[in-house]
């Protein structure tokens, strides 16, 4: 059967291909271990449980994927626009959060303690 060489410089050998897969399998490579940990900070630091007009919590709509701001003084955030006569016109559109990948289960699990 032919021998495998192990590392550059090494005089061992891989008496077979199984022996070489997992010894390959074994080893991690640390800068996708890094991007991994880095992109699961981004995005439990990406959500909020707090509304950003009113700085209140958002509440959890059950049985839905949605999030929003239940407090009656807050409007949402503010649109504006001007118009052909240069009436400026104003609306409020409501704050709605989605719960979306791992968001569901951190979401579920601040609002769950309500």
């Amino acid at each position: 059967m032919k021998e495998f060489r192990k590392a550059r410089g090494v005089t061992e050998r891989y008496s077979s291909i199984a022996e070489f897969r997992e010894a390959r399998a074994t080893k991690p490579n640390k800068k996708q271990l890094e991007k991994e940990q880095a992109w699961k900070e981004k995005e439990r630091e990406s959500f909020s449980s707090e509304c950003p007009v009113c700085k209140q919590k958002l509440t959890y709509i059950y049985g839905t994927n949605i999030c929003a701001c239940k407090n009656s003084e807050c409007k949402g955030y503010k649109n504006t626009r001007t118009d052909e006569d240069g009436n400026e016109i104003v609306w409020f559109t409501p704050v709605i959060s989605y719960l979306n990948g791992y968001n569901t289960n951190k979401g579920l699990r601040i609002f769950d303690e309500d």
